[in-house]
Protein backbone atom coordinates (compact mmCIF):
# COMPACT_ATOMS: atom_id res chain seq x y z
CA UNK A 1 0.00 0.00 0.00
CA UNK A 2 2.89 2.81 0.77
CA UNK A 3 4.56 1.48 -2.90
CA UNK A 4 1.05 2.61 -4.20
CA UNK A 5 0.97 6.13 -2.65
CA UNK A 6 4.64 6.87 -3.61
CA UNK A 7 3.54 5.46 -7.01
CA UNK A 8 0.42 8.03 -6.41
CA UNK A 9 2.33 10.77 -5.84
CA UNK A 10 4.51 10.72 -8.79
CA UNK A 11 1.59 9.90 -10.89
CA UNK A 12 0.32 13.19 -9.31
CA UNK A 13 3.21 15.31 -10.57
CA UNK A 14 3.24 13.53 -14.08
CA UNK A 15 -0.08 14.61 -14.72
CA UNK A 16 -0.91 17.94 -12.54
CA UNK A 17 -1.96 19.73 -16.04
CA UNK A 18 -4.96 17.49 -16.84
CA UNK A 19 -5.10 17.06 -20.56
CA UNK A 20 -6.79 14.21 -22.32
CA UNK A 21 -3.82 12.11 -22.43
CA UNK A 22 -2.98 12.28 -18.63
CA UNK A 23 -6.64 12.37 -17.82
CA UNK A 24 -6.48 8.79 -19.44
CA UNK A 25 -2.94 7.57 -17.33
CA UNK A 26 -4.41 8.76 -14.04
CA UNK A 27 -7.74 6.82 -14.53
CA UNK A 28 -5.83 3.75 -16.17
CA UNK A 29 -3.77 3.80 -12.81
CA UNK A 30 -6.19 4.10 -10.66
CA UNK A 31 -8.00 1.72 -12.23
CA UNK A 32 -5.64 -1.22 -11.67
CA UNK A 33 -3.95 0.11 -8.25
CA UNK A 34 -6.75 1.68 -6.13
CA UNK A 35 -8.95 -0.99 -4.40
CA UNK A 36 -11.73 -1.31 -5.00
CA UNK A 37 -13.91 0.21 -2.57
CA UNK A 38 -12.38 3.57 -3.31
CA UNK A 39 -13.58 3.04 -7.05
CA UNK A 40 -17.12 2.26 -7.04
CA UNK A 41 -19.72 4.37 -4.69
CA UNK A 42 -21.68 1.39 -4.64
CA UNK A 43 -22.14 -2.27 -5.88
CA UNK A 44 -20.39 -5.14 -6.97
CA UNK A 45 -18.71 -6.99 -9.87
CA UNK A 46 -17.74 -9.92 -10.98
CA UNK A 47 -15.70 -9.91 -13.65
CA UNK A 48 -13.03 -12.52 -15.67
CA UNK A 49 -14.62 -15.26 -14.92
CA UNK A 50 -14.60 -18.63 -17.15
CA UNK A 51 -17.19 -20.43 -18.80
CA UNK A 52 -18.80 -23.20 -17.29
CA UNK A 53 -17.26 -22.71 -13.56
CA UNK A 54 -19.26 -22.74 -9.88
CA UNK A 55 -19.86 -19.37 -9.37
CA UNK A 56 -21.83 -19.83 -6.16
CA UNK A 57 -18.73 -18.89 -4.44
CA UNK A 58 -17.68 -15.92 -5.73
CA UNK A 59 -21.47 -14.42 -5.91
CA UNK A 60 -22.09 -15.57 -2.36
CA UNK A 61 -19.00 -13.63 -1.26
CA UNK A 62 -19.97 -10.53 -3.45
CA UNK A 63 -23.56 -10.73 -1.70
CA UNK A 64 -22.59 -11.08 1.61
CA UNK A 65 -19.97 -8.10 1.52
CA UNK A 66 -22.55 -5.76 -0.49
CA UNK A 67 -25.24 -3.16 1.25
CA UNK A 68 -28.83 -2.70 0.71
CA UNK A 69 -28.93 -1.08 -2.46
CA UNK A 70 -25.57 -2.32 -3.91
CA UNK A 71 -25.67 -3.79 -7.83
CA UNK A 72 -23.83 -7.24 -8.55
CA UNK A 73 -23.04 -7.24 -12.10
CA UNK A 74 -22.75 -10.76 -13.86
CA UNK A 75 -20.31 -11.09 -16.64
CA UNK A 76 -20.84 -12.97 -19.59
CA UNK A 77 -20.89 -16.79 -19.68
CA UNK A 78 -22.50 -19.81 -18.81
CA UNK A 79 -21.63 -20.56 -15.23
CA UNK A 80 -22.97 -23.17 -12.72
CA UNK A 81 -24.47 -22.71 -9.55
CA UNK A 82 -23.58 -25.49 -6.97
CA UNK A 83 -25.10 -24.43 -3.82
CA UNK A 84 -28.46 -22.06 -3.42
CA UNK A 85 -26.89 -17.92 -3.55
CA UNK A 86 -28.71 -16.81 -0.44
CA UNK A 87 -29.64 -12.85 -0.12
CA UNK A 88 -31.23 -11.29 2.69
CA UNK A 89 -30.74 -7.61 2.06
CA UNK A 90 -31.68 -5.26 -0.90
CA UNK A 91 -29.30 -6.35 -3.16
CA UNK A 92 -30.16 -6.61 -6.96
CA UNK A 93 -28.82 -8.70 -9.76
CA UNK A 94 -27.67 -8.01 -13.37
CA UNK A 95 -26.36 -9.65 -16.22
CA UNK A 96 -25.22 -8.82 -19.92
CA UNK A 97 -28.65 -10.61 -20.89
CA UNK A 98 -30.39 -13.58 -20.88
CA UNK A 99 -28.93 -15.05 -23.43
CA UNK A 100 -25.24 -14.03 -22.60
CA UNK A 101 -25.21 -14.64 -18.65
CA UNK A 102 -26.57 -17.95 -17.64
CA UNK A 103 -26.80 -19.35 -14.47
CA UNK A 104 -27.47 -22.96 -14.21
CA UNK A 105 -27.70 -26.38 -12.66
CA UNK A 106 -25.84 -29.28 -14.34
CA UNK A 107 -27.25 -32.03 -15.46
CA UNK A 108 -24.70 -34.59 -13.53
CA UNK A 109 -25.96 -33.11 -10.12
CA UNK A 110 -27.67 -35.87 -8.33
CA UNK A 111 -31.40 -35.10 -7.76
CA UNK A 112 -30.67 -35.99 -3.85
CA UNK A 113 -28.85 -32.75 -3.93
CA UNK A 114 -30.64 -30.94 -5.76
CA UNK A 115 -33.61 -31.85 -3.78
CA UNK A 116 -31.72 -29.83 -0.23
CA UNK A 117 -32.97 -26.77 0.86
CA UNK A 118 -29.23 -25.15 0.10
CA UNK A 119 -29.61 -26.44 -3.63
CA UNK A 120 -33.08 -26.54 -4.73
CA UNK A 121 -33.17 -22.80 -5.62
CA UNK A 122 -30.82 -20.99 -8.30
CA UNK A 123 -31.32 -17.24 -5.97
CA UNK A 124 -33.07 -17.20 -2.62
CA UNK A 125 -33.91 -13.89 -1.12
CA UNK A 126 -34.66 -14.15 2.44
CA UNK A 127 -35.83 -10.79 3.24
CA UNK A 128 -38.89 -10.70 5.87
CA UNK A 129 -38.97 -7.07 5.83
CA UNK A 130 -42.24 -4.85 4.98
CA UNK A 131 -40.36 -2.03 4.01
CA UNK A 132 -39.55 -1.38 0.10
CA UNK A 133 -36.54 -3.08 -1.31
CA UNK A 134 -36.90 -1.61 -5.06
CA UNK A 135 -34.78 -5.06 -5.62
CA UNK A 136 -34.52 -5.20 -9.52
CA UNK A 137 -33.01 -8.92 -11.32
CA UNK A 138 -32.67 -8.70 -15.00
CA UNK A 139 -30.93 -9.62 -17.66
CA UNK A 140 -29.71 -13.41 -16.80
CA UNK A 141 -30.64 -17.12 -18.28
CA UNK A 142 -31.45 -19.51 -15.08
CA UNK A 143 -31.99 -23.35 -16.47
CA UNK A 144 -31.83 -26.04 -14.05
CA UNK A 145 -31.98 -30.22 -15.33
CA UNK A 146 -34.22 -31.64 -17.94
CA UNK A 147 -37.35 -32.48 -15.49
CA UNK A 148 -39.41 -35.46 -15.75
CA UNK A 149 -42.63 -35.21 -17.11
CA UNK A 150 -44.15 -38.97 -17.40
CA UNK A 151 -42.54 -42.13 -15.25
CA UNK A 152 -39.53 -43.21 -16.72
CA UNK A 153 -38.57 -40.78 -19.24
CA UNK A 154 -34.83 -40.10 -17.88
CA UNK A 155 -35.99 -36.56 -16.66
CA UNK A 156 -34.94 -35.35 -13.02
CA UNK A 157 -37.50 -35.44 -10.71
CA UNK A 158 -36.08 -32.48 -8.08
CA UNK A 159 -38.42 -29.92 -7.38
CA UNK A 160 -36.31 -27.07 -8.19
CA UNK A 161 -37.01 -23.55 -8.69
CA UNK A 162 -34.86 -20.54 -10.20
CA UNK A 163 -35.34 -17.69 -7.78
CA UNK A 164 -37.81 -17.48 -4.52
CA UNK A 165 -38.55 -14.31 -2.93
CA UNK A 166 -40.04 -14.26 0.73
CA UNK A 167 -41.58 -11.22 1.57
CA UNK A 168 -39.52 -9.18 -0.52
CA UNK A 169 -41.61 -5.85 -1.50
CA UNK A 170 -41.25 -3.95 -4.77
CA UNK A 171 -39.21 -6.18 -6.55
CA UNK A 172 -38.84 -6.38 -10.20
CA UNK A 173 -37.97 -9.30 -12.27
CA UNK A 174 -37.23 -8.37 -16.02
CA UNK A 175 -35.76 -9.78 -18.88
CA UNK A 176 -34.98 -12.60 -17.37
CA UNK A 177 -35.16 -16.35 -18.99
CA UNK A 178 -36.45 -19.54 -16.68
CA UNK A 179 -36.42 -23.15 -18.09
CA UNK A 180 -36.34 -26.74 -16.93
CA UNK A 181 -37.34 -25.76 -13.41
CA UNK A 182 -38.92 -28.64 -11.83
CA UNK A 183 -41.60 -26.66 -9.45
CA UNK A 184 -41.26 -22.85 -10.71
CA UNK A 185 -39.44 -20.72 -12.89
CA UNK A 186 -40.09 -18.01 -9.95
CA UNK A 187 -41.91 -18.14 -6.29
CA UNK A 188 -42.69 -15.69 -4.57
CA UNK A 189 -44.22 -15.72 -1.00
CA UNK A 190 -45.17 -12.49 0.36
CA UNK A 191 -47.45 -11.28 3.43
CA UNK A 192 -51.55 -12.00 3.29
CA UNK A 193 -51.81 -7.84 3.42
CA UNK A 194 -48.52 -6.75 1.84
CA UNK A 195 -48.08 -8.14 -1.88
CA UNK A 196 -46.43 -5.51 -3.84
CA UNK A 197 -43.81 -6.81 -6.65
CA UNK A 198 -43.43 -6.76 -10.57
CA UNK A 199 -42.31 -9.81 -12.94
CA UNK A 200 -42.82 -8.34 -16.74
CA UNK A 201 -40.92 -9.20 -19.94
CA UNK A 202 -39.29 -12.80 -19.20
CA UNK A 203 -39.24 -15.74 -21.13
CA UNK A 204 -40.59 -19.26 -19.48
CA UNK A 205 -39.95 -22.37 -20.48
CA UNK A 206 -40.48 -26.12 -20.04
CA UNK A 207 -41.03 -25.60 -16.16
CA UNK A 208 -43.09 -28.57 -15.98
CA UNK A 209 -42.16 -31.51 -13.27
CA UNK A 210 -43.97 -34.45 -13.29
CA UNK A 211 -47.26 -33.65 -11.44
CA UNK A 212 -46.48 -30.28 -10.83
CA UNK A 213 -44.64 -27.48 -13.28
CA UNK A 214 -45.28 -23.51 -13.41
CA UNK A 215 -43.78 -20.51 -14.72
CA UNK A 216 -44.56 -18.88 -11.61
CA UNK A 217 -45.85 -19.39 -7.65
CA UNK A 218 -47.37 -16.59 -5.60
CA UNK A 219 -47.98 -17.75 -2.05
CA UNK A 220 -49.45 -15.44 0.73
CA UNK A 221 -48.62 -16.18 4.78
CA UNK A 222 -52.42 -17.82 5.38
CA UNK A 223 -52.34 -15.99 8.53
CA UNK A 224 -55.80 -14.32 7.65
CA UNK A 225 -58.31 -14.05 4.88
CA UNK A 226 -58.03 -10.88 4.36
CA UNK A 227 -61.98 -8.28 3.84
CA UNK A 228 -61.11 -6.39 1.04
CA UNK A 229 -57.66 -7.83 -1.94
CA UNK A 230 -58.31 -3.99 -3.15
CA UNK A 231 -58.95 -4.39 -6.64
CA UNK A 232 -57.38 -2.29 -9.12
CA UNK A 233 -54.52 -1.15 -6.84
CA UNK A 234 -50.52 -2.05 -6.47
CA UNK A 235 -51.17 -4.35 -3.89
CA UNK A 236 -50.89 -7.30 -5.93
CA UNK A 237 -47.95 -9.34 -7.54
CA UNK A 238 -47.86 -8.29 -10.51
CA UNK A 239 -47.06 -10.40 -13.91
CA UNK A 240 -47.12 -8.74 -17.36
CA UNK A 241 -45.63 -9.14 -20.69
CA UNK A 242 -44.23 -12.23 -20.19
CA UNK A 243 -44.14 -15.09 -22.67
CA UNK A 244 -44.72 -19.17 -21.03
CA UNK A 245 -44.28 -22.14 -23.18
CA UNK A 246 -45.00 -25.73 -22.10
CA UNK A 247 -46.09 -25.29 -18.29
CA UNK A 248 -48.88 -27.37 -16.21
CA UNK A 249 -49.97 -24.20 -15.10
CA UNK A 250 -48.13 -20.74 -15.72
CA UNK A 251 -49.06 -19.31 -12.73
CA UNK A 252 -50.39 -21.35 -9.72
CA UNK A 253 -51.14 -19.60 -6.57
CA UNK A 254 -52.45 -20.55 -2.81
CA UNK A 255 -52.40 -19.83 0.77
CA UNK A 256 -54.02 -16.15 0.74
CA UNK A 257 -52.21 -15.12 -2.63
CA UNK A 258 -53.01 -11.83 -4.31
CA UNK A 259 -52.11 -11.27 -7.89
CA UNK A 260 -52.74 -9.69 -11.29
CA UNK A 261 -51.56 -11.66 -14.04
CA UNK A 262 -51.95 -9.30 -17.86
CA UNK A 263 -50.62 -8.94 -21.47
CA UNK A 264 -49.10 -12.33 -20.99
CA UNK A 265 -48.98 -15.31 -24.08
CA UNK A 266 -49.12 -18.50 -22.78
CA UNK A 267 -48.30 -20.92 -24.90
CA UNK A 268 -48.65 -25.45 -24.99
CA UNK A 269 -50.01 -25.41 -21.56
CA UNK A 270 -50.25 -29.19 -21.26
CA UNK A 271 -47.49 -30.47 -19.83
CA UNK A 272 -49.89 -32.47 -17.46
CA UNK A 273 -53.23 -32.93 -17.03
CA UNK A 274 -55.45 -30.22 -15.34
CA UNK A 275 -52.98 -27.59 -16.87
CA UNK A 276 -55.16 -24.80 -16.67
CA UNK A 277 -53.03 -21.97 -17.61
CA UNK A 278 -54.33 -19.62 -14.68
CA UNK A 279 -54.92 -21.04 -11.37
CA UNK A 280 -56.26 -20.68 -7.98
CA UNK A 281 -55.70 -23.61 -5.73
CA UNK A 282 -58.12 -24.22 -3.01
CA UNK A 283 -57.67 -24.71 0.39
CA UNK A 284 -56.79 -27.95 1.08
CA UNK A 285 -54.69 -28.81 5.09
CA UNK A 286 -54.31 -25.15 4.58
CA UNK A 287 -56.98 -22.71 6.18
CA UNK A 288 -57.76 -20.31 3.27
CA UNK A 289 -56.35 -21.27 -0.50
CA UNK A 290 -55.92 -18.49 -2.85
CA UNK A 291 -57.38 -14.89 -1.69
CA UNK A 292 -57.97 -13.09 -5.52
CA UNK A 293 -56.91 -12.76 -8.75
CA UNK A 294 -57.32 -10.13 -11.92
CA UNK A 295 -56.84 -11.66 -15.10
CA UNK A 296 -57.11 -9.76 -18.28
CA UNK A 297 -55.99 -9.10 -21.45
CA UNK A 298 -53.89 -12.08 -21.92
CA UNK A 299 -53.47 -14.44 -25.08
CA UNK A 300 -53.54 -18.27 -24.37
CA UNK A 301 -53.25 -20.70 -27.04
CA UNK A 302 -53.10 -24.55 -26.93
CA UNK A 303 -52.26 -25.69 -30.64
CA UNK A 304 -52.54 -29.21 -29.57
CA UNK A 305 -54.25 -32.16 -27.60
CA UNK A 306 -52.91 -33.36 -24.12
CA UNK A 307 -50.60 -35.79 -25.97
CA UNK A 308 -48.77 -33.32 -28.59
CA UNK A 309 -50.76 -34.53 -31.30
CA UNK A 310 -52.37 -30.97 -33.49
CA UNK A 311 -56.10 -30.36 -32.56
CA UNK A 312 -58.35 -31.61 -35.39
CA UNK A 313 -61.35 -29.28 -36.02
CA UNK A 314 -64.64 -30.87 -33.94
CA UNK A 315 -62.86 -33.41 -32.32
CA UNK A 316 -62.32 -33.11 -28.72
CA UNK A 317 -60.64 -36.77 -28.38
CA UNK A 318 -57.45 -37.00 -30.44
CA UNK A 319 -56.93 -40.72 -31.99
CA UNK A 320 -54.20 -41.52 -29.58
CA UNK A 321 -56.32 -40.38 -26.42
CA UNK A 322 -55.52 -36.87 -26.17
CA UNK A 323 -57.69 -34.59 -25.12
CA UNK A 324 -58.11 -30.74 -25.12
CA UNK A 325 -57.27 -29.16 -21.55
CA UNK A 326 -59.91 -28.08 -19.54
CA UNK A 327 -59.77 -24.44 -18.62
CA UNK A 328 -57.34 -21.69 -19.83
CA UNK A 329 -58.49 -19.97 -16.30
CA UNK A 330 -59.16 -21.82 -13.77
CA UNK A 331 -61.08 -19.67 -10.64
CA UNK A 332 -60.78 -22.54 -7.50
CA UNK A 333 -60.78 -20.04 -4.61
CA UNK A 334 -61.53 -16.60 -3.57
CA UNK A 335 -62.51 -13.35 -5.55
CA UNK A 336 -61.61 -13.18 -9.42
CA UNK A 337 -61.64 -10.47 -12.22
CA UNK A 338 -61.52 -12.59 -15.76
CA UNK A 339 -61.81 -10.58 -18.50
CA UNK A 340 -60.57 -9.38 -22.06
CA UNK A 341 -58.74 -12.72 -22.68
CA UNK A 342 -58.38 -14.75 -25.98
CA UNK A 343 -58.60 -18.08 -25.37
CA UNK A 344 -57.86 -20.86 -28.12
CA UNK A 345 -57.40 -24.83 -28.26
CA UNK A 346 -59.18 -25.26 -24.80
CA UNK A 347 -62.12 -26.62 -24.26
CA UNK A 348 -63.72 -23.45 -22.12
CA UNK A 349 -62.11 -20.50 -21.34
CA UNK A 350 -62.94 -20.17 -18.00
CA UNK A 351 -63.91 -22.59 -15.26
CA UNK A 352 -65.25 -22.59 -11.88
CA UNK A 353 -64.41 -26.04 -9.82
CA UNK A 354 -62.66 -27.49 -6.47
CA UNK A 355 -61.16 -30.09 -6.86
CA UNK A 356 -60.11 -31.14 -3.32
CA UNK A 357 -63.75 -30.72 -2.21
CA UNK A 358 -65.68 -31.37 -5.16
CA UNK A 359 -68.35 -32.99 -5.88
CA UNK A 360 -69.61 -33.04 -2.78
CA UNK A 361 -72.40 -31.68 -0.43
CA UNK A 362 -71.28 -27.95 1.58
CA UNK A 363 -72.91 -26.12 3.34
CA UNK A 364 -73.46 -22.52 1.67
CA UNK A 365 -71.49 -20.53 1.25
CA UNK A 366 -68.58 -22.23 0.68
CA UNK A 367 -65.46 -21.36 2.56
CA UNK A 368 -62.78 -19.23 1.06
CA UNK A 369 -64.69 -19.80 -2.37
CA UNK A 370 -66.52 -16.74 -5.24
CA UNK A 371 -69.24 -15.27 -3.21
CA UNK A 372 -68.51 -16.21 0.18
CA UNK A 373 -68.29 -13.49 1.68
CA UNK A 374 -71.68 -11.95 0.54
CA UNK A 375 -73.40 -15.25 1.02
CA UNK A 376 -71.74 -14.89 4.89
CA UNK A 377 -73.48 -11.55 5.02
CA UNK A 378 -76.65 -11.90 2.91
CA UNK A 379 -77.11 -15.51 2.79
CA UNK A 380 -78.17 -17.80 -0.04
CA UNK A 381 -81.51 -15.86 -1.61
CA UNK A 382 -79.36 -12.53 -2.31
CA UNK A 383 -78.00 -11.32 -5.85
CA UNK A 384 -77.25 -8.57 -7.74
CA UNK A 385 -73.85 -6.28 -8.03
CA UNK A 386 -74.17 -3.87 -4.97
CA UNK A 387 -70.93 -3.55 -3.26
CA UNK A 388 -72.93 -5.50 -0.26
CA UNK A 389 -74.58 -8.20 -2.88
CA UNK A 390 -71.20 -8.54 -4.78
CA UNK A 391 -68.34 -9.28 -2.06
CA UNK A 392 -66.03 -11.70 -2.96
CA UNK A 393 -68.03 -12.89 -6.12
CA UNK A 394 -65.85 -13.76 -8.97
CA UNK A 395 -66.60 -11.23 -12.07
CA UNK A 396 -66.26 -12.60 -15.52
CA UNK A 397 -67.02 -11.33 -19.14
CA UNK A 398 -65.66 -10.25 -22.88
CA UNK A 399 -63.56 -13.30 -22.88
CA UNK A 400 -63.29 -15.85 -26.11
CA UNK A 401 -62.76 -19.05 -26.65
CA UNK A 402 -61.82 -21.02 -30.12
CA UNK A 403 -61.53 -24.69 -28.90
CA UNK A 404 -60.42 -25.98 -32.33
CA UNK A 405 -58.64 -23.07 -33.85
CA UNK A 406 -61.12 -22.14 -36.56
CA UNK A 407 -60.67 -18.84 -36.16
CA UNK A 408 -63.87 -18.13 -34.65
CA UNK A 409 -65.15 -17.86 -31.06
CA UNK A 410 -67.39 -20.15 -29.66
CA UNK A 411 -69.82 -18.92 -26.88
CA UNK A 412 -70.77 -22.34 -25.40
CA UNK A 413 -67.01 -22.96 -24.83
CA UNK A 414 -67.17 -19.61 -22.89
CA UNK A 415 -67.62 -20.98 -19.14
CA UNK A 416 -68.48 -23.86 -16.81
CA UNK A 417 -69.70 -24.26 -13.82
CA UNK A 418 -68.10 -27.59 -12.63
CA UNK A 419 -70.62 -27.34 -8.81
CA UNK A 420 -73.70 -26.32 -9.81
CA UNK A 421 -75.32 -26.49 -6.28
CA UNK A 422 -72.69 -24.25 -4.87
CA UNK A 423 -72.40 -21.35 -7.12
CA UNK A 424 -75.53 -19.60 -8.81
CA UNK A 425 -75.32 -17.07 -11.57
CA UNK A 426 -76.29 -13.70 -10.06
CA UNK A 427 -75.59 -14.15 -6.82
CA UNK A 428 -71.81 -15.87 -6.73
CA UNK A 429 -70.55 -15.25 -10.19
CA UNK A 430 -71.43 -12.23 -12.96
CA UNK A 431 -70.99 -11.77 -16.42
CA UNK A 432 -70.89 -8.33 -16.48
CA UNK A 433 -67.78 -5.86 -15.17
CA UNK A 434 -67.26 -5.15 -10.93
CA UNK A 435 -69.31 -2.39 -10.72
CA UNK A 436 -66.54 0.84 -10.09
CA UNK A 437 -63.44 -1.08 -10.93
CA UNK A 438 -60.44 0.32 -12.92
CA UNK A 439 -57.52 -1.46 -13.50
CA UNK A 440 -54.10 -0.42 -12.12
CA UNK A 441 -52.44 1.47 -14.95
CA UNK A 442 -50.48 -0.27 -17.30
CA UNK A 443 -48.13 -0.79 -18.20
CA UNK A 444 -46.78 -0.96 -14.61
CA UNK A 445 -45.57 1.98 -12.96
CA UNK A 446 -42.54 2.14 -11.37
CA UNK A 447 -40.83 5.44 -10.28
CA UNK A 448 -37.11 5.86 -11.96
CA UNK A 449 -36.37 7.18 -8.42
CA UNK A 450 -37.44 4.16 -6.22
CA UNK A 451 -35.42 1.67 -8.69
CA UNK A 452 -31.58 1.14 -7.86
CA UNK A 453 -30.22 2.79 -11.11
CA UNK A 454 -28.08 5.02 -8.74
CA UNK A 455 -26.00 1.98 -7.49
CA UNK A 456 -24.34 1.00 -10.53
CA UNK A 457 -20.64 0.18 -10.65
CA UNK A 458 -19.33 4.25 -11.04
CA UNK A 459 -15.95 5.02 -11.62
CA UNK A 460 -14.46 7.85 -8.80
CA UNK A 461 -11.35 9.73 -9.18
CA UNK A 462 -10.48 10.82 -5.39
Amino acid sequence: MLNNIRFANYMWKRVSRIDDKNMHLLCTWLLFFLPAGNLFSQGAALQNLKKDIDIQPALQEAVDKARDGDVIILPEGEFYVGKTVVITRFISLRGQGLKKTILYQPEATPDSVLRQRDHINIIRYDINKETPGNIVISDIGFRSKKPSIVDGDGGSTARTSGITLIRCIDFIIERCRFEYFGNSGISVRHQDTLARGLIRNNEFYYNAGNGLGYGVTVYGSNDQWIPDPKFGTSNFIFVEDNVFDFHRHSIAANSGSLFVFRHNKVLNNIAASGGHAIDVHEARQEPYGSRAMEVYNNVLINTTYTDSTPIIKGVRKSPSGGVLETAGIAIRNGDALVFNNIVKGYEYAVTMSNWYWGRTVQPYPMPYSPGYLSGKLLGPDHSGIGSAESRGDAFIWNNTNDPFLEGKNDTAALFRNFEPDWWKEGRDYHFQPKPGYQPYPYPYLVKTKDRAEGTEIVLKLH
